[in-house]
């Protein structure tokens, strides 16, 4: 047993005090200030959950591997209130990555405490879609992708698909809509490129592909985009749909689907952030049914497909308990992957808690499992 130390800052000294004891695993979450929307999902994370729980929240600069401490904002949830603290810690029983973080810092600190760190692999897009092309069963489910790194890499999918998608590599730039284009290529050469800024989607129109690529070669090229070709999905009132899956490790250590509910954009394209409709994937079986003569059980064709993502992972090696994973079925009935996750942000829909907690009651599940002793 040992003491939690907290640390209140005054304006010209430093006061410490000894408020409480360590009762259960202390489980760290890694945040940001790059996304600093984690820090308050943290901060759900511990409502949602039902048992009294200690979590750290501090960024990645704040943990002192030399001294084995952490700094951050300590949550102490008993009898169901949440007190909280900022205050300096020994290292974390258990560490949640919700940043993008170094590998070789993520190796220095399992040498402490072991491989209890996880969500320790933060892909990018290119990253995600080489590791799940690895898997002859995802292959087929994988819109054909490319990195640009010139602009033959740009061209000639443009030729093939004449519709195409352009999305930053970066997995913290590129989500919500942010930086992505749509590109349509019109008769005479001609492009259309729809994206969204402002609060908006807009659409400009270029003469030829030489212009379009003069104008934004420097931001995706500096950037580091790739391009992937268009899917079109089943409609809803001439709104595209796609299906969100989010699955997480329980406390027996095991996938399980947490949330599965189908999206309906505000307009024909992916690039929106901003929904019509979110429904339960009901809603997508029967506008499948009745479009598509190929009745199958789509709930369990996508969860088992997003079974078959995780066991990538885990046969890889990759400490993930954490994933949303992003579907589309198109117009022939094909169940596509659109993208994979690392860094998924629940839902906030009516019974739909576990996306919030099960994080928690795995990283609870690893500390037990490790011989944690109150």
């Amino acid at each position: 047993m040992w003491k939690l130390v907290f640390v209140q800052v005054y304006p010209n000294n430093v006061n410490e005090q000894n408020l409480s004891y360590k009762e259960t695993p202390l489980i760290g979450i890694c945040v940001s200030d790059t996304k600093p929307e984690f820090r308050s999902v943290a901060v759900k994370r511990l409502q949602s959950f039902p048992h009294n729980t200690t979590i750290v929240i501090f960024r990645i600069q704040n943990l002192n591997i030399a001294q084995l401490t952490v700094i951050g904002d300590i949550l102490e949830k008993k009898a169901g209130k949440i007190s909280k603290k900022k205050g300096t810690l020994p290292l974390p029983d258990v560490i949640y990555i919700q940043c993008l973080i170094d590998p070789i810092l993520v190796n220095k600190i399992e040498k402490q405490i072991g491989r209890m760190i996880f969500n320790n692999f933060i892909f990018d897009k290119w990253q995600g879609w080489e590791l799940l092309a690895g898997d002859c069963i995802l292959r087929d489910h994988l819109p054909n992708t490319w990195k640009i790194e010139r602009e033959e890499d740009l061209l000639q999918p443009l030729n093939s698909y004449k519709d195409i998608f352009l999305k930053p590599i970066d997995p913290i730039y590129g989500h919500s809509g942010r930086g992505i284009f749509r590109v349509k290529l019109q008769n005479e050469g001609r492009l259309e490129v729809f994206y969204w800024k402002e609060g908006e989607m807009r659409k400009e129109k270029f003469k030829s592909f030489t212009i379009f690529w003069s104008m934004f070669s420097r931001g995706l090229l500096a950037e580091k985009y790739i391009v992937q070709q268009s899917i079109q999905t089943v409609n809803v009132d001439k709104k595209v749909t796609d299906i969100r899956l989010h699955m997480n490790k329980n406390s027996l250590g095991k996938w399980e689907v947490s949330t599965l509910l189908c999206r309906v954009a505000t307009n024909d394209s992916h690039i929106s952030h901003e929904l019509h409709k979110i429904a339960r994937i009901k809603l997508l079986e029967n506008l499948l049914d009745s479009q598509i003569a190929n009745h199958d059980d789509w709930e369990r064709a996508i969860v088992n497909l997003g079974f078959q993502i995780c066991n990538v992972f885990d046969r890889l090696g990759y400490h993930m308990a954490d994933l949303g994973m992003d579907f589309g079925v198109d117009q022939n009935g094909h169940l596509w992957i659109f993208e994979v996750n690392p860094l998924p942000y629940p839902y906030q829909l009516p019974n739909q808690q576990n996306a919030f907690c099960k994080p928690i009651e795995y990283a609870l599940y690893l500390a037990l499992k490790s011989g944690f002793d109150n």
